[in-house]
């Protein structure tokens, strides 16, 4: 084979490899909220939704979601902004997230995210998949950063450990 040919191939590689990891890395994108509360890399352009409610107590909050929705599952942060600081109870907020997804909480584990203690909890929620969410609380702001997937494995995934890990709330 002639040199030629070697330095072709060999061009031809690298060119692959490197549009092999600009799609990679385009594939994934760092995402500031347009309110400056938090950053995270979502796996694609978020949505937004937004709602306000009330507490059992009555404090106002406005309910703001970011999710994407991917082959590989649904991704999402919503902050809770409430009119006043609440306390947080992290037990019972494991549990009402296991009842609002209709499942079972298989782990409640401490976290520390950067300067913020939350919780990670993972829910069985059996034909409808699973979750695995961290919780965490900054300023009057009550986050829950989520992947719900088909199954434990999936959960356990590397880009959702990644999504995961990779948040931050402004404090």
């Amino acid at each position: 084979m002639s040199r030629l040919g070697r330095r072709q191939r060999l061009a031809l590689t690298l060119a692959t490899t490197v549009a092999c990891l600009f799609a990679a890395a385009a594939s994934a994108s760092i995402f500031q909220s347009p309110d400056g509360l938090f950053t995270v890399e979502f796996p694609g352009a978020p949505k937004l939704w937004v709602a306000d409610g009330r507490t059992a107590r009555g404090t106002g909050f406005e309910e703001r979601r970011w999710s994407v929705a991917t082959k590989d599952g649904y991704f999402s942060v919503t902050a809770f902004v409430y009119a006043k600081p609440q306390k947080t109870d992290f037990d019972a907020a494991a549990s009402a997230a296991a009842a609002g997804a209709r499942g079972r909480v298989v782990a409640v584990e401490p976290i520390r995210q950067g300067e913020v203690d939350g919780r990670e909890i993972a829910i069985d929620c059996g034909a409808s998949g699973f979750l695995r969410e961290r919780i965490m609380s900054v300023g009057g702001v009550f986050y829950v950063v989520l992947f719900q997937g088909a199954d434990a494995t999936s959960a356990k995934a590397a880009a959702v450990d990644e999504f995961l890990i990779s948040f931050e709330a402004a404090g």
